[in-house]
């Protein structure tokens, strides 16, 4: 990721900014400092238009260097750039690995300490995963640091500082360079701190937005609409993809910009839904099995290397269809699913699926589904452990999601899960 990083921050240096227009970047690093020394460090940059010179700035803001070891360091930056600097229209850019519930989560899975909860049983060795016991290295340097005092950062996060530094007033877009965001957890987590989401449902490339074109439009447009930025956004993804000859990406993609007013309504339809299945569980075990053995992970699938990968996300638009199929004698579920699909038409502002997607969904018999909101729904017992961080999020105490707490979701896994191990 370093190198694409690089190469944001070098489009990030040409772009003409105007005098009305401010670029912050908050980039965090590991570096050994010699003599077995090593440094964490969270840095904010500013860009800015110097008037005298006629030229860009792009400079640290003196003394905001902060440890990237404690999990407050990014609200901190935030704030300090909230507090300091106003805005009408506000923009933020997440670039990182993404796993669903958080960015930022590297290959060695670090996540914040905490103890599960007893609602859905863990295996030990899922549990020496989540402390993260193992210590970080650098350039195979050990560093002395174990990876559970470096924290993940959650989309909670992003929710709890967004409200803590700009309480009723949502920023315009949160554009994620971040895989798999599209989770009906951080859509109805962020509804009221963000008016528009413009992330991938499942993979993309580090490189795959326009940056460039991005901020030129800011920039020479001021005045366009979220509404037209977002579909910019997504032509530009389209038309990149296709100037640097990436068509293998560009058919595999799965992009939306959702509009997250509509993921309260979201939320009680699909609760309606899980409301009636948890009422006659028994009765529906058999079928609610075989629908969600008929769903592949889409959103998990690493269609760009042909290969799984551990997360277990599924579409939730396929899902609810596929339930109404499956008991076509309930007219409730036809209805919710008529529901959805209105609702899923409000929400989505644009949003683009690779020809490959839809060609596998048309002809196979295992499903995929791009209805642009996946929700995480592990397939059995041992699909949990694939996914510790995903399965921590839900059944530990990680982090405090209002989409957990508020949704019937989690009622619905822990009794379908015991369902499954009784039989």
């Amino acid at each position: 990721m370093s190198a694409y990083s690089a190469q944001l921050i070098k489009i990030i240096k040409n772009i003409k900014a105007g005098p009305n227009n401010l670029v912050f970047v908050i980039r965090d690093e590991a570096t050994s400092a010699g003599n077995a020394q090593f440094c964490f460090k969270l840095q904010v940059w500013k860009l800015s238009y110097n008037t005298e010179s006629n030229n860009n700035e792009f400079l640290p803001l003196a003394g905001l260097i902060l440890d990237n070891r404690d999990r407050n360091s990014w609200k901190k930056a935030f704030s300090y750039i909230y507090t300091h600097f106003k805005s009408k229209r506000k923009i933020i850019v997440t670039y990182s690995h993404g796993a669903g519930f958080g960015i930022n989560r590297d290959h060695s899975g670090v996540i914040r300490a905490g103890t599960l909860k007893p609602e859905v049983p863990i295996a030990p060795e899922a549990i020496h995963f989540i402390e993260g016991t193992q210590p970080l290295s650098i350039s195979g340097k050990p560093t002395g640091a174990s990876s559970k005092k470096i924290a993940i950062l959650w989309v909670t996060d992003i929710a709890e500082m967004l409200a803590a530094c700009l309480p009723g007033d949502p920023i315009d877009i949160l554009l994620m360079i971040n895989c798999n965001m599209q989770l009906i957890d951080n859509g109805y987590n962020l509804r009221e701190n963000v008016k528009l989401l413009i992330a991938p449902e499942g993979l993309m490339r580090a490189d795959g937005y326009d940056f460039a074109h991005l901020l030129e439009t800011v920039c020479h447009n001021p005045s366009i609409s979220n509404d037209e930025m977002a579909i910019q956004i997504r032509d530009a993804f389209i038309e990149k993809h296709r100037r640097n000859n990436m068509p293998a990406s560009l058919s595999k993609a799965t992009l939306f910009a959702n509009q997250l007013i509509y993921f309260d309504e979201t939320r009680k339809i699909l609760d309606e839904l899980t409301g009636i299945l948890l009422n006659d569980i028994d009765f529906f075990m058999s079928g609610l099995t075989k629908v969600r053995n008929t769903l592949v992970l889409p959103v998990t699938y690493d269609f760009l290397h042909e290969r799984p990968l551990p997360l277990e996300l599924i579409d939730l638009g396929q899902w609810i269809h596929l339930v109404s199929q499956e008991f076509p004698e309930i007219f409730a579920y036809r209805r919710i699913n008529e529901r959805f699909e209105d609702i899923r038409e409000k929400i989505t502002i644009a949003g683009y699926v690779g020809d490959e997607i839809r060609k596998r969904d048309n002809e196979n018999a295992f499903k995929y589904g791009f209805s642009g909101i996946s929700i995480y729904y592990p397939k059995d017992f041992n699909s949990c452990m694939r996914d510790a961080a995903s399965h921590y999020a839900y059944f530990g105490d990680a982090i405090d999601s209002r989409f957990i707490r508020e949704s019937k979701w989690k009622n619905f896994l822990s009794t379908y899960y015991k369902k499954l191990q009784a039989s």
